[in-house]
């Protein structure tokens, strides 16, 4: 099971769960708005571990570079700590 971190809070994914279903799940704020990448609402930054390329799709070479994606298109493969951008 692939586990996020997102502040004191540590969930495990369900299989082909996003980042931002499991963490609303957990109960934990997450700001989101379309649930379809459209409005980067949900913008994420993985401080550990590496997002899946289909969430970092939409988003510059620079942002892609410094771990930004999309949470409602997150579907990692491997362990990520992340931290919301407001």
């Amino acid at each position: 099971m692939v586990q996020v971190r997102h502040g004191e809070r540590t969930i495990e994914l369900r299989p082909g769960e996003t980042v931002l279903d499991g963490l609303l799940r957990s109960g934990a704020y997450f700001p989101y708005h379309c649930r379809s990448g459209a409005c980067h609402t949900c913008i994420a930054q993985a401080t550990a571990g590496s997002p899946p390329p289909l969430a970092q799709g939409d988003l510059t070479s620079a942002e892609r570079a410094e771990g930004y994606f999309l949470a409602c298109l997150a579907v990692p493969e491997t362990d990520l700590v992340v931290r919301a951008v407001y």
